[in-house]
């Protein structure tokens, strides 16, 4: 790049570690602007035009498919202009199959399992909504529990001790804020005793 330039560089990569091509790397996370794609080495380098505190979206819908659907991943950067600026992290995006996708039925309860997580339970009460970025209800929900050193998200901060990352796919982009509690109930993966108490790390999109 030529001196002065603001740039944008990183990687991404799939749930077995290997590089990740055609992410969307996208600026703002209400109206994004697409400033270009992975390669086929999963990497990007984009030019910017804005400095300071940014919320950027690692946009893995533009890589699935039919089949598979990956995620889309905000962060928030301090962009340092005219220097070539690192995401500071390599975000591990792991494809769903579509075919986990069950659906919300409105007005009815709506119980998230998966074979593949024993001991998992996510219940949607009847009446309680799941609201898209896009501002409509979603209708269809999996989950997925990713190792904490492969997950898509930055690292949490120094001391925390997670093991596991649960993601929520849509079937969209984005996530989703509930308009009511939603129960959840998770393996014993710390060997908790009857009583114990447990933090829970939430990373807040």
């Amino acid at each position: 790049q030529a001196a002065g330039q603001t740039v944008l560089a990183g990687q991404v990569r799939d749930e077995n570690d290997k590089p990740l091509g055609g992410v969307s790397i996208k600026l703002g996370g209400s109206n994004p602007t697409t400033l270009g794609t992975t390669d086929a080495a999963g990497n990007f380098l984009v030019n910017l035009s804005v400095a300071g505190s940014q919320v950027f979206l690692i946009d893995g819908s533009t890589a699935s498919t039919s089949t598979l659907s990956y995620p889309t991943i905000p962060v928030t950067l301090n962009i340092q202009a005219g220097v070539v600026n690192s995401l500071g992290f390599v975000p591990h995006l792991h494809s769903q199959p579509t075919a986990k996708l069950i659906p919300i039925t409105p007005g009815q309860e709506t119980v998230l399992t998966d074979p593949d997580l024993p001991g998992f339970k996510m219940t949607i009460p009847a009446g309680v909504q799941i609201i898209g970025w896009d501002g409509q209800p979603n209708t269809q929900v999996s989950v997925k529990a990713i190792p904490i050193d492969r997950s898509p998200i930055p690292p949490p901060p120094p001391g925390q001790s997670s093991r596991v990352v649960y993601l929520f796919y849509f079937g969209k982009v984005g996530g989703g804020l509930p308009t009511g509690n939603i129960p959840v109930d998770t393996p014993n993966d710390v060997d908790g005793l009857p009583g114990d108490k447990a933090d829970l790390y939430y990373f807040n999109e």
